[in-house]
């Protein structure tokens, strides 16, 4: 990835972060808004708790709204070169989430949005897996935009922990169809107002359980309403609302 496209990338995940945290405070009390994205976070009938509805598809718009104030281009659910069988018999094209184009239509980023904590035992990590396969697989270099509404001072390390396993079971698995590429991880967290990101290089060499355990890893500390320290940064680009 060139340094240009590199330091494009973080300005909008940034600007994203920016958007949600907005539009999350809004929803929370409109005495604190602070919104700057037209988006709005609908919330479940007062019967079933009047909650704030999360989900991947706010943070898909609101990189949307970024992508829109800058010079690149877009598409949403964009099918895939590579073929995959996720489930039935045959292999067929599947979708990324959104594709971003500079001004010549050279596809430079393929981005899959995810929401929520996760771990290698709850029933949503082959989800995850399926969405790093085809991050790894694609020929464009790649973006994981992780959102959570909150989180412990374990969901973060959690959530790493099915990065690093996944990243090594899918390029052992796919080695000969994977190129040498860069694969950026963002995790946004709306209530505590912080964002960390990093960039990945994907290689045979960068690839192993020693390199990928030292990459995922993140020391940090969260009160009941903010990020309070993060001891070890370990080159994650902090981003604090």
């Amino acid at each position: 990835m060139i340094p240009k496209v590199k330091d494009d990338v973080l300005a909008l995940c940034k600007k994203a972060d920016s958007n949600l945290w907005g539009s999350f405070n809004r929803a929370i009390d409109m005495a604190r808004q602070t919104a700057i994205s037209h988006q709005v976070f609908p919330t479940y009938s007062e019967k079933s708790g009047g909650a704030i509805r999360m989900s991947e598809q706010e943070a898909c718009f609101a990189f949307v709204e970024a992508i829109i104030a800058s010079n690149y281009l877009f598409s949403a659910e964009t099918p895939t070169k590579k073929l995959y069988q996720f489930s039935g018999k045959s292999e067929e094209s599947a979708r990324t989430d959104l594709s971003l184009y500079n001004t010549t239509l050279e596809n430079v980023l393929g981005i899959e949005f995810k929401s929520k904590g996760v771990s290698l035992s709850t029933s949503s990590h082959p989800k995850i897996t399926k969405d790093i396969q085809k991050l790894l697989r694609e020929p464009c270099d790649g973006l994981w935009f992780h959102v959570l509404k909150s989180t412990y001072n374990n969901t973060i390390t959690n959530l790493f922990k099915v990065f690093q396993s996944d990243m090594l079971d899918m390029y052992k698995k796919y080695k000969g169809d994977i190129g040498d590429k860069v694969i950026i991880f963002h995790i946004c967290v709306l209530k505590h107002g912080f964002s960390v990101h990093k960039m990945c290089e994907v290689n045979e060499s960068s690839i192993t359980v020693p390199n990928l355990k030292q990459f995922f890893q993140l020391e940090y500390h969260v009160s009941r309403e903010e990020l309070v320290n993060t001891n070890n940064k370990n080159c994650w680009n902090v981003n604090i609302k």
